[in-house]
């Protein structure tokens, strides 16, 4: 099979995992170059792929940020520079099974009509630290029945049911070349963000393929951190972003409501609400509530501050 896929691995100090991810990359027959972008690693990084390329040099691409500019700045740079047909992303601590490909680009070649196709993911605990909220999320991504553009958006804003990760992800670069590409502005959640633009521009659909071909490391260090606030406000500041998209996307009265919701969980949190609100103020919040489910577009013209 001709290689066509350009794998982008953005890396910042995962050196101990950094080889691996690489190399199952690398031995995917349709992968035509595996982009590793440096950002501003500490550590040993620069090793691992100097040591790779040396063996590799057809293959792998190397890249260096002069300065640390987050995850979205470093996919960016490897879209730009990617030669293939289809992008693929990969995170420096994961890795990709044999066969990882397969399924994705028979789907893709039969159907040209599809933008770009997503897989489940298989996670995989490094240590001891697992949150309550990952008790229950061994295989995450989206398995069930294809659906439409607007109907895809929704089911994800409205969280019904698995989200899939960018890392599932086999999209044709014509497809996100239609897009914004990452916003660089946010250090955490714009691969979220960078999905719903996707969805909504691009005809995606599952691969429905019965096995894992994709492993996701967890551990402490990219499940927790010190910056668990900015992650939060990251997230919130996304929502709000796509609020203003409510009238530029003429979005379905649907998904208005969907992230109406969204927002207003994240500010009940950011804000400690509701154990330091009164009755009085919960019942003018309910109101308000109703309100802006009926007209969501009220969101682009107010702050709840």
């Amino acid at each position: 099979m001709e290689a066509k896929i350009s794998v982008i691995i953005p890396a910042f100090n995962a050196a101990p995992y950094l080889e691996q991810a690489i190399q199952s990359a690398l031995i995917q027959e349709e992968v035509l170059e595996v982009i590793v972008i440096d950002d501003a690693s500490t550590d040993a990084t620069a090793e691992v792929v100097q040591k790779l390329m040396s063996t590799e040099v057809s293959k792998l691409v190397y890249k260096v940020n002069a300065q640390n500019l987050g995850p979205g700045a470093s996919r960016n740079a490897g879209i730009r520079m990617a030669r293939g047909q289809y992008i693929s992303f990969l995170d420096a601590d994961d890795y990709f099974l044999p066969g990882r490909f397969n399924h994705a680009m028979q789907l893709l070649s039969e159907r040209p009509e599809v933008d770009g196709c997503f897989t489940k993911v298989q996670n995989v605990w490094q240590d001891d630290f697992r949150p309550a909220a990952f008790q229950h999320q061994e295989v995450i991504g989206y398995t069930g029945s294809e659906l439409s553009q607007k109907d895809l958006l929704y089911h994800i804003l409205a969280e019904k049911g698995d989200f899939f990760s960018i890392i599932a992800l086999l999209v044709k670069k014509s497809a996100v070349e239609q897009t914004d590409l990452l916003d660089e502005k946010f250090i955490y959640g714009g691969d979220i963000e960078f999905i719903y633009e996707l969805c909504y521009k691009c005809f995606l659909v599952p691969e429905k393929e019965e096995g894992i071909k994709i492993i996701r490391r967890l551990h402490g260090q990219n499940i927790t951190s010190s910056e668990g606030h900015r992650q939060f406000n990251d997230r919130w500041r996304l929502i709000q972003k796509w609020l203003d998209h409510i009238s530029d996307y003429q979005l379905e009265p649907r998904t208005c409501r969907a992230l109406v919701l969204r927002y207003v969980h994240f500010w009940y949190v950011m804000k400690g609400y509701p154990k330091s609100m009164s009755g009085r103020q919960l019942i003018k919040l309910g109101l308000l509530l109703q309100l802006l489910l009926l007209k969501p577009f009220l969101l682009r013209k107010c702050t709840l501050g």
